[in-house]
């Protein structure tokens, strides 16, 4: 029994260390700690001889420290726990089999001392392997996971244990049985072939989805840079026009108030001041790339006779990458107007910067149809072309995640409104340089 406290002190420790170094924690030290001694204590009381059912007691731990105590969401406190208890087992088979191969008997000469020096061994060499999985878990880039590798990967290696656990039960009920640790390490190789080759192809579909993504940026950058040039261009043009038709007006207006005629010369004027000409002059932004961007939104928003009411205060964008705001802007727009519809359809928009440290994005659109969110609760593409819509979605997600900021959204249905906010961290060294 002593020996089976210490292995689960042991493999506690090992967890608790991998924890520490992959996730943030929840509780304060106490509390972590008592919670330890509850999940090890059961996971200890509950060791039977039955090698599946320690393994479901120690995944379980395992995944309730990860994703209780510290801050792992589900798949990857179940793809961690269940890699680490898999590691665990295998430390511990292996090892008997080498020693036992190279010292006949070892384990029968002095059965507790051998049996701790081997556990010890073990829980060792599954230190070390946790160190190595950590450092290439934090090389990865966090944009490059997904859900369904997480799953995946975590099924792989819940067959590996099995497997194992299968050819430790045939070890134990026949143990004379021919060539017994030359059949496990076969498995082993095997299992680890498969699961390398299935990350390996999962790693090489991240990659291609993240080529896809910057493709996708790249066109956003470039289409960007013509809407700036086009609104220019387009500006230029309406104010030649307009200084040309303002003579006429004023011409008109001078004959009016030569006669006198106080109401024709303020209606005159009202209908003037609402000519959509006019108010297309007015400057969304000071910021031209902003501007131009909303510029356009504004016009798209007009040809589906949404109402686009524009808040934009002074220098809000300042020291916030371009490109992170055009992936922001007309990812976040895009889907704005095309869910917007209603009665009285319109989209709100709301840029401002806060202490000069971070800048709030807030759009509100009217949307009738609750849009589909995931069991998670994130809102996803309802398109057909999946692969497309949910790269916008991504695009958005990733973006504020490398620069730091936050990004919530969610669904009013008592005003059918929904509701868009991310906020955005301005760069240190513009920061700096206004202090």
């Amino acid at each position: 029994m002593d020996t089976i406290i210490m292995s689960y002190f042991l493999e506690a420790l090992v967890t608790v260390i991998f924890a520490r170094c992959m996730y943030i924690p929840r509780f304060k030290l106490p509390i972590r700690i008592l919670i330890y001694i509850i999940l090890y204590g059961c996971a200890t009381l509950t060791h039977s001889d039955n090698s599946i059912l320690n393994a479901f007691a120690d995944v379980m731990a395992g995944v309730l420290v990860l994703g209780f105590a510290y801050s792992g969401d589900p798949a990857d406190s179940f793809f961690n726990a269940t890699v680490l208890v898999a590691v665990n087992f295998l430390c511990e088979l292996e090892i008997v089999n080498i020693v036992n191969h190279f010292h006949v008997g070892f384990l029968n000469e002095v059965y507790s001392s051998n049996l701790r020096f081997l556990m010890l061994l073990a829980r060792a060499v599954l230190f070390l392997i946790a160190m190595v999985i950590v450092y290439f878990q934090k090389k990865r880039k966090q944009s490059e996971k997904t859900e369904i590798e997480g799953f995946l990967a975590t099924g792989i290696v819940l067959c590996i244990l099995v497997l194992y656990a299968a050819l430790t039960k045939v070890l134990m009920i026949i143990p004379d049985i021919d060539n017994g640790g030359l059949m496990v390490f076969i498995a082993l190789l095997i299992s680890s072939i498969v699961l390398v080759l299935t990350m390996s192809l999962l790693s090489l579909a991240n990659k291609r989805n993240e080529e896809l993504r910057m493709v996708q940026l790249a066109i956003q950058k470039r289409d960007g840079d013509e809407v700036l040039l086009k609104t220019s261009t387009e500006k230029d043009e309406k104010m030649r026009i307009l200084i040309h038709d303002m003579k006429k007006h004023f011409q008109t207006l001078k004959l009016m108030n030569e006669y006198g005629e106080v109401d024709k010369v303020n209606k005159y004027l009202d209908n003037l001041l609402e000519d959509s000409d006019v108010k297309s002059i007015e400057e969304i932004s000071n910021n031209t790339f902003l501007g131009a961007i909303l510029y356009r939104y504004t016009l798209k928003a007009k040809e589906k006779n949404i109402k686009m009411n524009c808040d934009i205060r002074d220098k809000c964008i300042d020291g916030i990458d371009e490109m992170t705001i055009t992936t922001i802007l007309y990812n976040l727009l895009d889907n704005a107007i095309e869910n917007c519809g209603g009665e009285s359809p319109f989209i709100n928009i709301s840029i401002q910067k806060k202490n000069d440290s971070y800048v709030n994005i807030n759009i509100l659109n009217r949307s009738v149809k609750k849009p589909v969110q995931n069991k998670y609760g994130d809102f996803i593409s309802d398109k057909q072309d999946k692969a497309m819509h949910g790269l916008g979605l991504k695009s958005i997600k990733s973006t504020i995640k490398k620069n730091g900021g936050e990004f919530s959204a969610y669904y009013s249905p008592e005003d059918k409104v929904f509701h868009a906010v991310a906020i955005l961290y301005v760069e240190k060294k513009y920061e700096s340089n206004n202090m």
